[in-house]
C-alpha cells in the first residue's frame, strides 16, 4: 500500500510540474493559470466562491489573483460574479 503512496504523489508532483510550466509560458503564476482553468470549466462564468473551493486556493489569494488579472486587462469584472 506505501508504494501506492509514492506512486500517487510521484504522478501528482509531475501534474503539478506541468502546470506550473504551462503558467509561466502564459506568464501567469499559479494562482492566475488556476482560476482561468477553473473558469474555462464553467464557461457562463461563476462566482469567487467555485474558484477557493475548486483550486483550494483561500479566499484571500484568489481575490488578489483576480485582482491581479483584471489590472493586466486578462480578466474582465463583467465575466466573474464577485458575490461570495
Amino acid at each position: 500500500m506505501e508504494s501506492a503512496f509514492k506512486d500517487w504523489d510521484y504522478i501528482e508532483g509531475m501534474i503539478d510540474s506541468a502546470y506550473h510550466e504551462a503558467a509561466l509560458k502564459m506568464n501567469l503564476s499559479d494562482s492566475e493559470f488556476s482560476i482561468l482553468y477553473i473558469f474555462n470549466e464553467h464557461q457562463e462564468g461563476c462566482n469567487q466562491s467555485a474558484f477557493y473551493k475548486e483550486s483550494c486556493m483561500t479566499k484571500s489569494t484568489v481575490n488578489s489573483a483576480i485582482r491581479k488579472m483584471e489590472k493586466k486587462e486578462q480578466l474582465k469584472k463583467f465575466y466573474i460574479m464577485l458575490s461570495i
